[in-house]
C-alpha cells in the first residue's frame, strides 16, 4: 500500500489502487509483504534467566532479605522472592509444592498473597505508580484460558537464583487482577492513596492468614511445562 499510495474516503475508509480478489483479499507483490514467518513469533519474555545464576548480572552485593515483588505487565508476570540462603526444603517448595495465590483489591491498591507447598502465606502489595521497572498490564488470555506466572527464589545474600517455576492463574483469577488494575488506572491512584489503603489493611488484617481469609478471590496455581531447579 505504501508503494501504491492510498487515500482516506469521506467515510473514513481507506482506498488504495491495487487488485481485489473477493476470495483472496488484497492481490500485492510478495516483495511488498509487511510480515514473514519469522515476525509471527511469541512476544519476548520479560527476562531470560537461569538456575545458578545471577537474577540481575552485575549485582553481587546482597538485595532486600525477606521481600517478594510482583511485576504485573502485558509482557508477562513475574513473582520475585527473595530469601537468606533458603534451604531444601524451602527451594523444594517453590519448585514444586502446591501454589495457591489470593487477591485483596482496592480502590487505590491490591494485596497479591501467595503460598508455596509447605511454606506459610506471604503477602506483597502493587500499586501501578510503583511499577518503573516495565508497562503495567496483562497478556491477553483466551475466555477459558490460563496466564502464566514466572516465580524466581532468589538468595538475598547473593543475588543467586536458587529456583525457577512456571505455575499459571485461572482465567477467573486473571480477570480479577486485571479489573483491580484498571481500577486503580480510572482513579489515577497517587502512591499516597495507595500507601493509605495498605496500611488500613495490614491494621484490619496483621497477619497473612487473616488477610487471605478476607479475600476477594483464592485459587490454587495450575501447572506449566518449564519448572527447573537448583
Amino acid at each position: 500500500m505504501l508503494r501504491a499510495g492510498w487515500k482516506l474516503t469521506p467515510e473514513g475508509l481507506v482506498q488504495c489502487d491495487l487488485p481485489y480478489d473477493p476470495n483472496l483479499g488484497l492481490i500485492t507483490d510478495p516483495a511488498d509483504d509487511e510480515y514473514d514467518a519469522d515476525q509471527a513469533r511469541e512476544p519476548e519474555p520479560l527476562h531470560r534467566h537461569a538456575v545458578g545464576e545471577l537474577y540481575q548480572p552485575g549485582r553481587t552485593h546482597p538485595w532486600p532479605d525477606n521481600v517478594c515483588q510482583w511485576r504485573l505487565s502485558d509482557q508477562g508476570v513475574e513473582l520475585l522472592m527473595l530469601y537468606s540462603a533458603p534451604n531444601e526444603t524451602e527451594i523444594q517448595d517453590v519448585r514444586e509444592g502446591e501454589a495457591r495465590f489470593a487477591l485483596l483489591a482496592g480502590e487505590h491498591a491490591l494485596i497479591l498473597a501467595h503460598r508455596f507447598g509447605t511454606r506459610p502465606w506471604a503477602d506483597t502489595p502493587w500499586q501501578a505508580c510503583r511499577q518503573l521497572d516495565a508497562p503495567t498490564g496483562l497478556p491477553l488470555i483466551a475466555a477459558e484460558g490460563h496466564l502464566q506466572v514466572i516465580v524466581q527464589l532468589v538468595d538475598s545474600k547473593t543475588g543467586i537464583i536458587k529456583a525457577i517455576r512456571a505455575t499459571t492463574w485461572p482465567g477467573r483469577f486473571v480477570e480479577a487482577v486485571r479489573a483491580a488494575m484498571r481500577k486503580q488506572a480510572l482513579n489515577a491512584s497517587t502512591d499516597a492513596q495507595g500507601g493509605a489503603e495498605i496500611n488500613a489493611w495490614y491494621l484490619r488484617y496483621p497477619k497473612t492468614p487473616d488477610l487471605v481469609r478476607a479475600a476477594d478471590i483464592n485459587v490454587r496455581g495450575g501447572a506449566a511445562s518449564n519448572n527447573s531447579g537448583g
